[in-house]
């Protein structure tokens, strides 16, 4: 079995090679795999070759017209992972212009440790050093919440993203809504735009909140 499955749609970015790298490059001993998704474009990577990597060619089902919103696109994804029966404890996301932190699975490990979870939420960094949530929040809020978390695969089952252009927040507002325990972690772990050697200086530990 995975430990983690993360799914990247993507729209043939030049930074996908960099996002696909910064998991290729995760530290520790664990089982991963990656989803790419290529919304309505051919493969323009095909320099890169993993054996944990698939990579998938759908038809265009992103929306152009509201920022081509990639829930729709991560989706697809779940169907393939279910439709294939791919075993894997975890489901991640990453969009194809950011990176993952190169301890992601060390520190997912070491939150299940101390917490029951069906959910974590992992702190995103942008570019500017900013961090979401907003390190003083005790709330899932809209705008203060992005695509910086991970799922038990059981819930791809039962929950699915909307094209909005709030998708990360709608799905995790929902699994609130429906009492799915939720880690809000400590960790650091993703960056929007940028990589963690840019931004590890300014990385600091905030509060776990449990949502239960």
């Amino acid at each position: 079995m995975n430990d983690i499955i993360f799914i990247i749609p993507t729209i043939g970015r030049e930074s996908l090679k960099q996002s696909i790298n910064s998991i290729i490059n995760l530290n520790g001993d664990y089982k991963w795999k990656v989803l790419v998704l290529f919304d309505g474009i051919k493969n323009n990577i095909e320099t890169i070759k993993h054996k944990n990597i698939i990579f998938l060619e759908i038809s265009k089902c992103g929306k152009i017209d509201k920022k081509n919103n990639a829930g729709l696109v991560r989706n697809k994804g779940f169907e393939y992972i279910l439709e294939n029966n791919i075993e894997t404890k975890y489901i991640g996301f990453l969009d194809d212009d950011d990176c993952i932190h190169p301890d992601y699975l060390i520190n997912l490990v070491q939150e299940e440790k101390n917490f029951e979870f069906d959910c974590i939420i992992f702190r995103m960094m942008y570019s500017n050093y900013n961090i979401v949530p907003h390190p003083l929040t005790n709330k899932i809020e809209r705008k203060n919440v992005g695509i910086s978390f991970a799922i038990k695969k059981e819930l791809i089952s039962k929950y699915q993203f909307t094209n909005n252009p709030f998708e990360d927040f709608i799905f995790i507002y929902t699994l609130k809504r429906n009492k799915v325990s939720i880690l809000l972690s400590k960790f650091v772990n993703y960056f929007v735009k940028t990589d963690f050697e840019k931004c590890k200086k300014y990385i600091k530990k905030y509060p776990n909140i449990l949502f239960n």
